[in-house]
């Protein structure tokens, strides 16, 4: 939920929720289980741990090879207007692709479009931006039907239809629910967490905010976690939200806790978010996101069918 711009390399981080619509999508069986690689989209920016400020994996639309942002805190899949090559009209709500593939993925699809068109400077092939020929977002919808492994150390994913058997049984999974986004446009995963207070609280599990640690949405369960002193000596970050200057002060958490075998410790950093001095998700009723980096050097699967999230060594045999 950071750094989101529509002109810029920050363009790959907004969030807009709009709905999809899917005619007919085919699997490569025989290539289900193939891994691909994604890009990770890099920028330095003071004040966050990692310079990986989105995962972008490659597509194909009707043959032209481009990037969309993969962002699991978004419900459904949009292109961008301005992204498109020319030979589509997108002076429509809703444009149909022919073949869109991503991954084994390959198929007929309409997506609705987002952004002004920007007709004048649109090219033969999706417009290059500083993260390569971005197009679009996808969202949990195009793996409704199966599950998601993203090797973040080695920068791959894999799709796989069906129940990841596995999973269910693995002390290392965690049960999600899929839950209507705030926007009201497709489902996201809610993980459930124990605070080191006891509370049990529910996070998004956002490939959007792959640079942040913990994003929490209301100030005071943030002053919890963080403390008085924390909070005085917190980091602040301006970033960009939907085109408006957002503040973010980040500061360590006081105790522990736990999501799977993964422990957020005492240097965890937790960040509340402020645009024109108003919290920045004030309206959401959740507590909060969790975004990549405690999961940096992990393979994370999302089970869209058995709704489990599995998370493990990345050189360890998956399924």
């Amino acid at each position: 939920m950071l750094n989101k711009k529509v002109d810029s390399m920050m363009m790959c981080l907004l969030r807009c929720c709009v709905p999809i619509l899917a005619l007919t999508w085919l699997t490569a069986a025989a290539a289900a289980s193939d891994w691909y690689p994604f890009n990770w989209a890099i920028k330095a920016q003071p004040g966050f741990v990692t310079d990986r400020v989105a995962i972008v994996l490659p597509v194909t639309l009707d043959g032209n090879a481009c990037s969309m942002q993969l962002d699991t805190a978004v419900g459904t899949s949009r292109l961008y207007r301005s992204g498109l090559p020319v030979r589509y009209a997108a002076n429509a709500g809703q444009l149909v692709i022919g073949q869109f593939g991503v991954g084994a993925m390959l198929g007929r699809r309409t997506f609705n479009l987002i952004y002004p068109d920007d007709a004048a400077h649109r090219e033969t092939g999706c417009r290059l931006t500083d993260v390569g020929p971005l197009v679009g977002t996808i969202g949990n919808d195009l793996f409704a039907n199966g599950n998601l492994t993203l090797d973040l150390r080695h920068a791959r994913f894999r799709f796989i239809e069906g129940a990841a058997a596995l999973v269910a049984t693995d002390a290392n999974s965690v049960p999600f629910t899929m839950t209507t986004s705030e926007e009201g446009h497709g489902q996201v995963p809610l993980i459930e967490v124990t605070l080191a207070d006891r509370r049990r609280v529910s996070l998004i599990v956002d490939t959007g905010s792959a640079p942040a640690q913990l994003i929490v949405f209301h100030e005071p369960d943030w002053l919890a976690l963080v403390g008085p002193a924390g909070a005085r000596d917190a980091v602040a970050v301006t970033t960009m939200s939907w085109n408006h200057p957002m503040l973010c002060r980040t500061a360590p958490i006081r105790a522990a806790f736990h999501i799977g075998p993964i422990g957020l410790g005492t240097g965890t950093g937790a960040s509340f978010c402020t645009i024109d001095k108003q919290p920045a998700f004030g309206g959401s009723s959740l507590f909060g996101t969790i975004g990549m980096v405690p999961f940096q050097d992990q393979a994370i699967t999302f089970d869209y069918v058995g709704q489990r999230f599995l998370i493990t060594a990345p050189d360890v045999h998956l399924f």
